[in-house]
This record gives C-alpha cells, sequence and structure tokens, in this order.
C-alpha cells in the first residue's frame, strides 16, 4: 500500500526521452580495452533488476528549506501547500546478497526519465506524473568470485544524477551528493546550482537549447559522479557478490518555478527535467583476478526464468549467476496464467524439447496434472507474418506467434545494434527498448558533453528461444500453492523449478467480463493470406478460428459490411450480394450474411454491438457525393462479380435502394434476437447529413448510430432536428481521462467520486488505442508486452469498455511489400494501423495466439478483479474496515497506472518492476471479499 502524507499530487508523465541516444547505447566489455590495469567486471550490458520509486516533487528554497510545491486555489487564489505521495518503498534488506529480486525487472543501463513535452505543469495535481517525480532508483547485479584474496584493483564508478549510495553485499562502500550519517528512501540529494537550471540570461534552461555554447557549460552541472572508487576485499565473499546502487532525487530549485521559459521551449515550461538518473556503472579489476565477469552469456546451453513483463528480444541473454530461480505464476481459479522461461546458446540449439511434471499440491493431495498446462515456443517476429518491424528497427529481433511444435533448430542470430545514416552519423536506437519507438511525440534531448558513450560493437551472435508455460485453472481448483519442475533438453537437460499459486477466487466467463473490445477482423487477409475462396467453406472455417480465439480477450463485436472496401478496411465484396433481374430491378442473396452470422453465435455467442457499415463521408473534391461506396452484384449464372455504386445519401434514390434490403436485415436480426444491438455506423471526422439520417430513420425508425471518429457525440440529427441516438463510441483525443484518486476536483460533497464502473454506461465507450487517447499514449503492434499487459486495466481506470478500431488479423500479405500488405486497412489516421493491426498471428495453417495475445489476456483478467471489487463496493454489504482497504487497493493501483500513460520506457520499467506484487494482493483480497459476501 502506498505511504500517504497528503491527497494529491503534481506534474504528469512525459514521453519525451531527452536521453534516447544514451537508452539506445550499451557499452560492451571490447568498448573499454583491457589494459594491464583494467578488465570490466560489470556495466551497463550487464543485467541489472530494477525497482523505481516516486514521491511527489519537492522544492529547495534559496535558504536551503524542503518544502512541498504549492497549489493555487481556483476560486480564493490562495496557495497551500501539494499534499504528498509516494510509491511503495523497496524492503530494507534490497542491497544484500541474499534479497529474492526475481519479481524485479530486468533491464540494461542506462535507466533515464526524460523531459515532459505535455503542457502540464510541475504542480498541477489533476496530471501526475513529472518526471522530477522519481525519487529513488535502486538497480543489482551479481558476479562471481572464487577467492576474494585474489582480487586486485577491484574499483567501481558511477555517473547519475541527485545522489548516490553503493553497496557490496549490503554494506555501504561509499556515497555522494548525500548527507552523512543515517538516511531513509525520502532523503533528498544535495541540491543542484541555480545555474543547472537557468541561461545566463535567467531563462530557463531548455534541453533543446542546451547545446549552445553559452548553456552547455551549465546543462552539463546536472551530471554527478563517483569515480573509481575501491572495494577491498574483505567486503567480497566467495561465490555470488552483489553490487547495488541507490540513487536520490534532488529536489528541485526554487528559480525552476519563477524562472520565465524560454517561447520556442513549451515542453520546459511546464514539466520538469528528472532528478534521479542512473546514466553509467562500471566494475573494474585488475586482469587476472579471482573473478568472473558478467559482461556477455556464458557459454553453452543456458536457461533462464523471465519476469511475466519483460520483452525478449534476439540478443538477450540470462544472468548465469541466477541458475535455477522458478517460474512463478499468480493464478486466480477459471483462469488462463503463464509464466516464462527463456533458452539460449551460443551456438545453435538443436532437438530442443520442454516438458513440465504435474504440479502438486505443497498442502494436501490436489494436483495441476501436466495435461492442462501448455508448452508452446515463441517465434521471431518474421515480415512475413508480423508487422513489429515497420514500428522499429528492432522489432524483427522480437518474438511473436507461439506454436506447440519445438524448431526444429534454433541458429544463432547476428544482431547489429545500430547503423549510420547517410550522413554517417551513428544511431544506437535498436536497443532503446522504447514502449512505442517509432511513434510521433518522441523527442531526443542532447546528452551533456561531458557524458560519453562509445559506439557499441555488435552484440556476439546468440541461439534464443523463450517459451511460454500456461496454466489453466478450473473454477474447482483447490487453492494453495502447487510446485513442479520444468525440464528442458537441448543435449543436455536442465531442470528449472516451477511454482504457482492459485487464489480462492474464480474469475466470470469471457462473455460476462465487464469490459470488452471492439476488435476489427479482416476476412480478406484471411483469404489472401491462405490462398482460399472468399467466403469458401475454408474460408469460413479460419474466420470461425479467428473468431474463436479473440473471445477469450473479451471481443464481442460483430462488423457487417453491406458495402465493399468500408472506410480503412478493404473488403472486396459485400456480404449481401444483390442480383439483377431482367426488368432491371434486383434482389438479393444473404447467404454469406445468414453464414457470417451463424459462425458468430457459433464461435461467441449474441455479439454486445453489431455494426452495419453502409456510410461514412464520401471524399471527392468537387462535389459532396462526388465518391460513394459500392455494393456486389452477383451473377447466379456465371458466378462472377461486379460493382454497384450506391445512390447518394440522403435521396429519394437512396432510400429506395436501402429500403428493400434493411428491412430484409432487420426481420433477419429480429429472428436471431439480436436487433436491440444493432446499429448503422460511421467513420471518421465525419456526420451524416440530416437528409442522411432521415432517409434512414423513414426505414428504421427506432435506430441508432455508432460512432468511429473524434469527438464523443451524443446523436446525429435529422431534418426535424432531434437526434438519432449514437449507443456505441470508438474515439480518440481525450477518451479515457483516468481517474485520479487525489485530483482536487474530488470534494467532500462527491463521495461518489471513486473508482469508475464503466459498465453502467448507458453508451458502450472504446478508445482507439493511437496517439491521441488520454488513457495510454498509444498501444502498437511493436510496444513491450507491458503495455498490452496494462492496457484493459487502464482503459477500465479511464472509465472506457474497452479498446475499439483496433485490427485483430490484418496480416502481412504473402510475398508483398509493407504498402501492399497493409492496403486492406487503408492509410488514414483513423484506420487500424495507427494503432495495431494483428492480436493474432498467421500460422501455417491458421491463426495462432502470440505474445502480446497471452499478455492482453491476462491483463483482461486482471481488470476483471478490479471490476469485481468496485462491484463488491457498490453492494453496500462490506464491513466499513474492508471496503477502506478495498478501496484503498483500487486507488493504489489507480496511482501507479497515471504514472505510465506517456510511454515512457522508464516509467514503464518502473511499472512493471512491482506489479506481481500488485496483482497478487488484488487476487488475494478478491478472495476475502468473496469470502466476506458469500460469493463464489
Amino acid at each position: 500500500m502506498m505511504n500517504k502524507t497528503g491527497l494529491n499530487i503534481g506534474g504528469t508523465l512525459c514521453i519525451a526521452l531527452m536521453f534516447l541516444c544514451v537508452c539506445s547505447t550499451r557499452i560492451k566489455a571490447e568498448d573499454r580495452p583491457e589494459t594491464a590495469s583494467a578488465m570490466t567486471v560489470l556495466n551497463n550490458t550487464s543485467y541489472w533488476r530494477l525497482h523505481v520509486g516516486w514521491k511527489t516533487a519537492e522544492i529547495v528554497t534559496p535558504a536551503g528549506e524542503i518544502k512541498p510545491l504549492s497549489i493555487r486555489s481556483r476560486r480564493s487564489k490562495e496557495e497551500r501547500p501539494l499534499p504528498v505521495w509516494q510509491s511503495t518503498p523497496p524492503p530494507a534488506d534490497w542491497a544484500a546478497t541474499g534479497f529474492d529480486d526475481n519479481i524485479w525487472s530486468r533491464t540494461q543501463l542506462p535507466f533515464a526519465v526524460g523531459p515532459s513535452i505535455v503542457r502540464f505543469r510541475l504542480n498541477d495535481i489533476d496530471n501526475p506524473g513529472n518526471p522530477a517525480e522519481v525519487s529513488l532508483i535502486c538497480v543489482r547485479c551479481k558476479f562471481r568470485v572464487s577467492d576474494p584474496a585474489g582480487i586486485k584493483g577491484l574499483k567501481v564508478s558511477a555517473v547519475f544524477y541527485g545522489g548516490a549510495i553503493i553497496y557490496v553485499n549490503g554494506r555501504e562502500l561509499c556515497r555522494s551528493y548525500l548527507p552523512k550519517g543515517e538516511i531513509s528512501f525520502d532523503t533528498p540529494a544535495e541540491r543542484y546550482p541555480d545555474e543547472a537550471y537557468t541561461r545566463p540570461d535567467g531563462k530557463r534552461l531548455a534541453e533543446s537549447l542546451a547545446k549552445d555554447k553559452d548553456c552547455m557549460g551549465r546543462y552539463r552541472k546536472r551530471v554527478r559522479r563517483i569515480t573509481d572508487r575501491n572495494i577491498p576485499a574483505s567486503m567480497l565473499r566467495k561465490g555470488i557478490n552483489v553490487i547495488a546502487v541507490e540513487i536520490h532525487r534532488s529536489p528541485v530549485s526554487e528559480i525552476w518555478t519563477k524562472a520565465k521559459a524560454v517561447k520556442a521551449s513549451w515542453k520546459e515550461a511546464f514539466g520538469c527535467w528528472s532528478h534521479a538518473n542512473l546514466l553509467n556503472v562500471d566494475v573494474t579489476a585488475t586482469p587476472g583476478s579471482a573473478l568472473t565477469p558478467n559482461l556477455v552469456s556464458s557459454k553453452g546451453l543456458q536457461v533462464w526464468s523471465v519476469p511475466s513483463l519483460e520483452t525478449v528480444y534476439a540478443w538477450d541473454f540470462g544472468d548465469p549467476r541466477e541458475k535455477n530461480l522458478p517460474v512463478s505464476i499468480i493464478a486466480a481459479k477459471n483462469g488462463t496464467f503463464s509464466g516464462r522461461i527463456v533458452v539460449s546458446s551460443d551456438e545453435p540449439i538443436r532437438n530442443l524439447k520442454v516438458t513440465v511434471s504435474d504440479l502438486v499440491a505443497e498442502k494436501g493431495n490436489a494436483r495441476i496434472p501436466a495435461e492442462g498446462i501448455s508448452i508452446r515456443y515463441a517465434l521471431p517476429a518474421g515480415r512475413e507474418t508480423s508487422w513489429m518491424h515497420i514500428y522499429s528497427r528492432a522489432g524483427k529481433y522480437r518474438f511473436d506467434a507461439l506454436t506447440g511444435k519445438p524448431p526444429a533448430q534454433i541458429p544463432t542470430v547476428k544482431v547489429a545494434p545500430g547503423y549510420r545514416d547517410r550522413h554517417g552519423k551513428w544511431h544506437g536506437c535498436l536497443l532503446s527498448r522504447l514502449p512505442s519507438e517509432n511513434c510521433a511525440g518522441y523527442t531526443s534531448g542532447p546528452v551533456p558533453d561531458n557524458v560519453k558513450f562509445p559506439e557499441p560493437p555488435d552484440p556476439p551472435p546468440l541461439a534464443v528461444q523463450p517459451v511460454w508455460i500456461t496454466v489453466r485453472t478450473p473454477s474447482d481448483a483447490v487453492p494453495g500453492i502447487y510446485k513442479g519442475k520444468i525440464t528442458v533438453r537441448a543435449g543436455k537437460t536442465i531442470e528449472v523449478p516451477i511454482r504457482v499459486k492459485v487464489h480462492d477466487w474464480a474469475l466470470p466467463a469471457p462473455k460476462d467480463f465487464a469490459n470488452c473490445n471492439n476488435f476489427w477482423p479482416s476476412e480478406d487477409s484471411v483469404a489472401l493470406c491462405y490462398k482460399v475462396s472468399l467466403w469458401s467453406d475454408k474460408h469460413f472455417e479460419l474466420i470461425g478460428k479467428c473468431l474463436e480465439l479473440s473471445k477469450d480477450l473479451g471481443n464481442r463485436f460483430c462488423a457487417i459490411h453491406l458495402v465493399s472496401k468500408a472506410y480503412c478496411i478493404g473488403n472486396e465484396q459485400s456480404m449481401v450480394r444483390w442480383i439483377k433481374r431482367k426488368d432491371g430491378s434486383y434482389r438479393y442473396d444473404f447467404s454469406i450474411f445468414d453464414r457470417y452470422l451463424d459462425i458468430f453465435a457459433e464461435k461467441i455467442g449474441k455479439p454486445r454491438s453489431l455494426l452495419l457499415s453502409l456510410w461514412t463521408r464520401a471524399c471527392g473534391k468537387s462535389s459532396r457525393w462526388s465518391k460513394l461506396y459500392n455494393v456486389t452484384v452477383l451473377d447466379p449464372v456465371t458466378g462472377k462479380m461486379s460493382e454497384l455504386e450506391v445512390p447518394p445519401y440522403g435521396t429519394p434514390e437512396s432510400l429506395a435502394f436501402w429500403k428493400p434490403v434493411l428491412t430484409e436485415v432487420r426481420k433477419r436480426l429480429e429472428k436471431r434476437g439480436w436487433y436491440d444491438v444493432t446499429a448503422l455506423g460511421s467513420v471518421h471526422d465525419s456526420w451524416p447529413s440530416p437528409k442522411t439520417v432521415s432517409v434512414f430513420k423513414s426505414i428504421w425508425p427506432d435506430y441508432t448510430w455508432m460512432h468511429s471518429a473524434h469527438g464523443n457525440p451524443k446523436g446525429v440529427k435529422g431534418v426535424d432536428g432531434k437526434l438519432v441516438p449514437i449507443n456505441y463510441t470508438e474515439r480518440v483525443w481525450g477518451a479515457g481521462r483516468l481517474y485520479n484518486p487525489d485530483s482536487y476536483r474530488k470534494s467532500s460533497k462527491q463521495k461518489a467520486y471513486s473508482y469508475p464502473r464503466p459498465w453502467k454506461r448507458k453508451v458502450l465507450d472504446w478508445a482507439f488505442a493511437r496517439v491521441g487517447v488520454a488513457f495510454v499514449y498509444r498501444i502498437s503492434d511493436g510496444v513491450p508486452l507491458v503495455v498490452y499487459r496494462a492496457a484493459s486495466e487502464g482503459a477500465m481506470q479511464g472509465n472506457l469498455n474497452g479498446i475499439g478500431r483496433v485490427g485483430l488479423n490484418f496480416w502481412p500479405l504473402p510475398g508483398k511489400g509493407r504498402r501492399q500488405s497493409d492496403s486492406l486497412a487503408g492509410g488514414s489516421h483513423y484506420s487500424v494501423r495507427a494503432s495495431f493491426m494483428a492480436l493474432l498471428s498467421r500460422g501455417p495453417v491458421g491463426p495462432m495466439v502470440n505474445e502480446r495475445f497471452e499478455t492482453f489476456r491476462e491483463g483482461m483478467q486482471i481488470a476483471e478483479a478490479v471490476a469485481f471489487i468496485r462491484r463488491a463496493l457498490d453492494s453496500g454489504k462490506m464491513s466499513p474496515e474492508l471496503a477502506e482497504r478495498s478501496m484503498n487497493l483500487l486507488d493504489d493501483r489507480a496511482r501507479y497506472y497515471i504514472r505510465t500513460r506517456q510511454g515512457q520506457r522508464a516509467l514503464w520499467l518502473a511499472y512493471a518492476s512491482g506489479s506481481t506484487a500488485r496483482d497478487e494482493a488484488l487476487f488475494a483480497l478478491c478472495t476475502e471479499v468473496a469470502k466476506a459476501l458469500r460469493l463464489k
């Protein structure tokens, strides 16, 4: 639970990465020439375990007094101190050798938080997450010593912002820019001089102007160092040794709040630079010392467990000092939960086989049989099957689709960590691990010229194979801790423990989830990728598999295209075919329409929303109606298809054209009991004309509209001025403004101000998860797994029913380039390409789930646990004590998520680091609440 010393918090999370080039550069052992006096033991290449803490920013006055930020009342204009909130600190023994850091995020350095680019001031309570909130950074890394007496010249250096303490095996070695004596995690580092904040003219020192010759000297004052501090042999031990670094932030100088901003740098006018960063750690020793460096993968076959939210790349390797760390899974009943191991080697891996034993309860005779546990192998995200490559140069080194059959051979992969542009400039962005490495909004500020990072060499070739272990827990599973072992065979045998904790609370079935999502399918992509005839039996079989898989993701959206080439969908044919009679009139073929609804009912059930796609804004230049949709005309004799342009919308001809079709459509929908969830729809920033609205209203007097565009209108107007209601929206800008438990808008009069309840909304509201939504910066095919994991809970926190206008299976077309392959999705900023294209992967014989699918599914289950607590609170049956703990837990989770919504790499790492503990606390509370309320 979070430490509360007030009510609110200021600032907002930033996107801009001041240290883009820093974060994307790795320092290899080869970069530091090993002379007779220096052998690298640890550096930024090593994998460090990470914990990050945040706290409301503090101000230091010219007199040295540290005080909270102040906020001015909108009514009285009176200033008052900003209440202070902070995250849960790490355990006191976090630097000790025996501390279990398995649930902390694995990362390579540097860890740097960039400046804000959003217009939120440092003390804006409604928008927490300013970079100045980062208050504590704890990292730890291991190396092996065979003989402490044989260690010579062991030294450590660090480059950082704020203040630092370096520990060796839990004992303090040194500190810098921190006070003497006993300190706590809240102890601030030494203040920065005013020159670190301002230009010579007294205005704010903006990162965008820091390269000016008059500013760089001031900018470099932000960088602090510990250089070549000796580590005595008396602090070492035989075996595993731990180097730990603890970074404390400095308070923000009051001069920052009073200095005028430079007009060209509005980013610095509203945000603030992070006063706690860790740019570099180096541990060196004299060559020949009796120790083993931790810089690159060890020789031979290696197996290690991976935290559930870590994204694995083809260059990753495990820390050989972390052998036999168990795969730990936190689960609820009636759910699906996964853990992972990674198998790697410096040589190709052949004949890999992974098995798992029965999981046996620690207490009693219960067990989870091995037959109920899936073992799947993650395949490389190649250009033919994945869109990751279009989002970053690192995408092709990620993994995606999951298959139950191990590859016959996993080859070694040669990775180039960067590239040179046509001007010869080095770019190391490949290894930056950004949440979305090619999104608009990212800017990179300069690195102070007194921080030098050598150009990295290529990492050594590695064969890397992530393996997913997925456990389905039945609804009647006996709660408790289950243990077993995972056996890896590939020339030799390695065993890894597995531990599953099942909580005594059962998830609802996916069809009963509180949140749902609109995954837009591409039937044409399915036909083209598998080279089957459109609407053939085989085509429908593949469509059914896609729909069935999407059910577990809360997908209950059915799109019926009554026109061809619907907006940003690219469908070749309409689902109703027009058949011309001899007299020139038309009859209609509903066979495709009916069969599609049949298979949807079979695989998913009744939809929660059904869109009849038949309208969008015409986009011709000369006339508003100069470009219209077509429908498909079928020649029943020859079987050939042709196109028929629809009459201009809103005209008498339009009424005559659509009335017989929509009349028959309604009969078929009413027979299924689906008319109540049906809507006509629009896409893009446009509304139908009043004449168009009235034409459809004369056909269906009680029809409703679905709005997929910017804005959030209540309805569309007919010629009579009356609104046709909008029951469904998929929108962008402003969608999902996150619940902030510490907002100053919360008052004693607003007792209902608490965690949102989107399931109570009369109008279902989904966010198109692209740039501009409020609940997350963007979800693309290439974002890290942690973003997919957090998306559902974030949408719920933003009072949304889920995400929409995102792709289920818009796959790359075989043998086609990017432009041809994504042409089905269109090129609009409102096409699925602006978010993610495919949450399913294209397998050799049918659709497959992938890493993102599994991570998103777990996130959906977490969101359902949140909804369960919120609904239990609404019941009014909880005791006051349990209700308070429940609301505090929801608020605690909300505070963590709201500080990640702009997607910065460092802040997502901070979120992921403690997520396992927060999820376990959530499931434990669900168990307690269910028992107290006598619920299942």
